[in-house]
């Protein structure tokens, strides 16, 4: 290689380290911003609620971002670190977004077996697989994370240190356990959805089925492009969509939840005239609307619905 070709590729590659920069930096101010916006209704349907397990994995999905990104500005940012303190930092970055996502999934996980209700198998293989998939996903990240290596940064005055990959197919793993996951229950969401529920005019069952498919729709997208990026993208992209993937992530896990309890708690108003934060549980047509019990039902949104609930 000549020196012209590689002086050409050296501001080629530091091109794409402020492109990774600029995405870390956008993802921060989204993050903040899309706080700032449904914080009064997170002090609502949230922290005014009983604590329960879906509140717990809320507030991991919704705060460990505000943790992660601001390690991951100081690994890009930080000119002191050294490569063994990079590592350091590149395991906490990915040990706290595989947290977040599993907060984010298990959300999702226990909001399908609510619709499933009616369906002990469908219950059974939901537990089985949230089982096998995180399993799998935490076994084969922490390979990646020993066979990751950073060396001296070739831009010491703009970059601490730099990320060489050795099995860039091994690096991809973990997302693709984790989109796989994504796609088997969107399908079993859908599923759902369109024909145990088909007839039902409940509002909530509407939020289910667009929000929740949407829901689904995004998070496998850029899971699939943090895979792509793994698998044929340069090494300064290994890490392009690390922060977006935490804060999309978070903000629709974040507002699936919301909306949901927003949705029941409108519903719950115009029964009963007053609020009621309990919490949620799909029942057959022909059990009638008693409160539930926050201790043993299935906690995701205000109250209980039947299948056959008006608008």
């Amino acid at each position: 290689m000549s020196n012209t070709d590689a002086l050409t590729s050296l501001f080629a590659a530091f091109k794409r380290l402020q492109i990774r920069n600029y995405t870390t930096v956008a993802s921060l101010v989204f993050l903040i911003l899309e706080h700032l916006q449904t914080l009064e209704s997170e002090v609502e349907l949230v922290w005014a609620s009983k604590l329960n397990a879906v509140n717990v994995l809320f507030f991991g999905a919704r705060y460990l971002g505000f943790i992660n990104i601001p390690i991951l500005f100081l690994l890009e940012f930080e000119l002191s670190t050294t490569p063994e303190t990079c590592k350091v930092y590149h395991g906490s970055i990915l040990m706290i977004m595989a947290v977040s996502t599993t907060c984010s999934d298990a959300i999702a996980y226990i909001r399908l077996c609510a619709l499933a209700n009616r369906s002990r198998i469908i219950q059974l293989y939901l537990y089985i697989q949230f089982i096998v998939v995180y399993l799998a996903f935490y076994a084969t990240l922490l390979i990646d994370l020993e066979e990751t290596i950073y060396i001296p940064s070739p831009y010491p005055d703009q970059y601490p240190c730099y990320r060489i990959r050795r099995l860039k197919e091994l690096m991809a793993v973990p997302f693709i356990i984790v989109l796989f996951s994504m796609i088997s229950t969107c399908i079993i969401h859908l599923f759902l959805v369109t024909h145990c529920y088909y007839d039902s005019k409940n509002p909530l069952l509407r939020v289910f089925y667009v929000d929740g498919t949407l829901t689904y729709v995004f998070m496998a997208a850029v899971t699939f492009g943090k895979v792509l990026l793994h698998v044929t993208g340069p090494d300064e992209y290994l890490a392009l969509l690390t922060a977006p993937h935490q804060a999309i992530h978070s903000t629709l896990a974040a507002r699936m939840l919301l909306r949901m309890r927003e949705t029941a708690q409108e519903d719950d108003c115009a029964v009963y005239g007053e609020q009621r934060l309990t919490d949620l549980v799909f029942t057959p047509p022909d059990t009638t609307e008693e409160p539930t019990n926050p201790d043993t039902d299935v906690a995701i949104s205000p109250r209980r619905y039947s299948t056959d609930d008006a608008a």
